[in-house]
């Protein structure tokens, strides 16, 4: 699977202006130049794991949010990414998902 840093870039972006944060702040935070973070925020430049922990720190978000779009901390961590999902599969795989949903339902109940 390919990295989409065009996304995370997306990401990136969308949590420091909700924020209120300039790319001036988070250039100086990470001490770096404000055309790093443009380049970053464009998917232009890959950026490693360690700066994106850095960021993360930062602007207070999880680092699998920037990765994935969902956050493990979230009450709906992974409904997006499932519902993408069930979009994509045929009425025959989701009769078959939700009979095995309902299964491990019955399983949790007995226990």
């Amino acid at each position: 699977m390919a990295v989409d840093y065009k996304l995370i870039g997306n990401r990136i972006k969308s949590e420091r202006t909700k924020k209120k944060i300039t790319q001036e702040k988070l250039a100086e935070y990470l001490d770096v130049s404000v055309g790093y973070i443009s380049q970053l925020e464009r998917g232009i430049t890959k950026i490693s794991l360690d700066r994106l922990s850095e960021i993360s720190d930062y602007l207070d978000c999880s680092i699998t949010y920037f990765l994935s779009g969902s956050s493990i901390s979230s009450s709906d961590y992974l409904l997006d990414d499932i519902n993408q999902q069930l979009k994509k599969m045929s009425s025959q795989h989701r009769i078959l998902l939700y009979q095995i949903l309902k299964l491990i339902e019955e399983q949790a109940e007995k226990s």
